[in-house]
C-alpha cells in the first residue's frame, strides 16, 4: 500500500513533469520563427516585446474577450509588419555603415526632457504610464535616429524645414502650445515637422525596398 508521503512525492513528481513539458513548450514557442527578412529571422519574442506596451492598454480598458482577441490579433499584425520594416532598415544601416552613440541618444534624451519641462522623475512616470522601460525608449530613440541618418545618407538631399513650415504648425497647434510664444517653441516645432517630413520620406523608401526584399511570414 501507497504511504501518505510516498502518495505525495509522486503527485508532485507528476506536477513537475508538467510544469516541466509546459515550460518546453512554452521556450518552443518562445523562439517560434515568426517571419523572415532576406534570410534574418523575425521571432515571436521580438513580438512579444514590442507588444508588451499594448498588453497594460488592453489590460486596463477591461474590453470583452472577444473584442479583446480581435485587437490582440490587429496589434499583433501590424506589429509583425512594423519589425519587418524595422528588419529591412537594420539591414540598409548596415550596409551603409551608420551608427548613432550613446551620447547622441543622450542628448536626444535631454532634449524632450527640455521641450517638455521634464524632469528624471517625470519621464520614468511618463514612460511607466505608457508601459515602457527607459531601456525600450532609448532603443526607439536609436531607432529613429539611425532612420533619420539613413534617409539623409540615401535621398542624397537635406529635408528642410522653412519659417513657414513653422509658423503653419503654430497657427494650426496652438492650443498644443498653450500660453508660450511661438519663438519660444520654433525649435520643437521645427523637430516636429522635420519628424512628419522624415517619416513621409521614409515610408515611400521603405515600400520600394519591400518590394525587392524577399519576406515569408508565417502564420
Amino acid at each position: 500500500m501507497m504511504t501518505m508521503k510516498r502518495y505525495v512525492a509522486v503527485l508532485l513528481m507528476a506536477a513537475l513533469v508538467c510544469v516541466s513539458n509546459v515550460w518546453a513548450e512554452e521556450l518552443e514557442v518562445v523562439d517560434r520563427i515568426v517571419a523572415v527578412v532576406n534570410d534574418e529571422i523575425i521571432t515571436y519574442s521580438m513580438v512579444n516585446e514590442a507588444f508588451a506596451p499594448y498588453e497594460k492598454k488592453l489590460r486596463e480598458n477591461a474590453y470583452p474577450l472577444d473584442k479583446e482577441i480581435e485587437m490582440r490579433f490587429k496589434i499583433r499584425s501590424n506589429l509583425i509588419q512594423q519589425l519587418i520594416d524595422q528588419e529591412i532598415t537594420n539591414q540598409e544601416v548596415k550596409k551603409a555603415q551608420i551608427t548613432v552613440s550613446s551620447n547622441e541618444i543622450d542628448t536626444y534624451v535631454e532634449r524632450i526632457k527640455q521641450m517638455n519641462s521634464f524632469t528624471d522623475e517625470d519621464l520614468r512616470k511618463m514612460l511607466e504610464t505608457e508601459g515602457v522601460t527607459l531601456e525600450q525608449y532609448k532603443k526607439e530613440i536609436k531607432n529613429i535616429l539611425l532612420r533619420n541618418k539613413l534617409i539623409q545618407y540615401e535621398v542624397k538631399s537635406r529635408i528642410v524645414v522653412t519659417q513657414k513650415d513653422i509658423d503653419d504648425y503654430y497657427e494650426k497647434h496652438k492650443d498644443e502650445f498653450k500660453d508660450k510664444k511661438k519663438e519660444e517653441v520654433s525649435d520643437m516645432i521645427a523637430d516636429k515637422v522635420y519628424q512628419v517630413q522624415a517619416d513621409e520620406k521614409f515610408g515611400k523608401w521603405v515600400a520600394r525596398l519591400r518590394e525587392q526584399a524577399q519576406i515569408t511570414i508565417n502564420e
